[in-house]
């Protein structure tokens, strides 16, 4: 439904339904949805369930139904790789959903202002430090533990995506306010979308999307990347996984 709902809040930080970033975030779910998720559902329909949160048993105190809310179990009988694909197509969806609430707010933290446990995890402020998760390191991870146990995997790649993104267009608009920046971000996100719907869509059988072809798809759609964007973007992009047919700066 094309609404929201907020579970009572019991912590003492800036309550979830008062919090900006919060209600962007999970508005840029809906748009997700209509963009991505609804035209994809025939060939991954757990990519239409919500990411699991650690706050779904109370919701089931106070009489949501089970059936819309995600305990991984629809992936149980799936083939690794529409099993993959979902925890992808989970992992942009709250990435970018993260990125949609810096957008709106300008708070590079706005999920730690409500959420302690997520104040560094999902903090905007911070870099993404270390390469992007490889495609057999998401496998290697999905077949590892149960699950139940994936529930943290979506939020890891997202952070990996947000934190990646927000950099590079800093970089890339470093002469521009950051109220423009963040404009420009905005942008992007919505002409990156059925982007990515199409691409997932016309995968082959045997053919898998990675984070880096998330990335790419991304800033393929940046004008002019300097040098410094390309060193930045290859640094994070592990050879294991970079496109055939990628190409920034010098390294193809």
């Amino acid at each position: 439904f094309d609404a929201y709902l907020f579970a009572p809040y019991k912590q003492d930080q800036l309550p979830l339904m008062v919090n900006g970033g919060v209600i962007a975030h999970e508005h840029f779910h809906s748009l997700y949805q209509h963009l991505v998720i609804d035209p994809l559902k025939d060939k991954y329909p757990d990519a239409s369930r919500p990411s699991p949160h650690d706050d779904h048993a109370s919701l089931k105190r106070f009489g949501i139904s089970e059936d819309v809310l995600d305990d991984g179990s629809a992936l149980i009988d799936a083939n690794q790789r529409t099993k993959y694909h979902s925890l992808l197509l989970h992992g942009v969806n709250e990435g970018l959903a993260d990125v949609w609430g810096w957008i709106y707010t300008g708070d590079e933290n706005f999920v730690g202002r409500s959420l302690s446990s997520e104040a560094i995890n999902r903090n905007l402020a911070l870099p993404n430090y270390r390469q992007l998760f490889a495609k057999d390191l998401i496998l290697r991870t999905m077949n590892a533990v149960s699950i139940s146990q994936l529930g943290r995997v979506p939020y890891d790649i997202g952070t990996q995506l947000a934190r990646t993104m927000k950099t590079l267009m800093q970089k890339h608009y470093s002469s521009l306010s950051d109220a423009q920046v963040r404009k420009k971000m905005a942008e992007l996100v919505i002409k990156t979308l059925p982007v990515l719907r199409d691409r997932i869509g016309s995968l082959k059988t045997d053919e898998y999307l990675s984070l880096t072809d998330v990335v790419t798809m991304m800033a393929s759609q940046i004008d002019e990347l300097s040098a410094d964007d390309c060193q930045f973007l290859n640094q994070l992009i592990p050879s294991s996984d970079r496109p055939t047919s990628y190409r920034c700066g010098d390294v193809q």
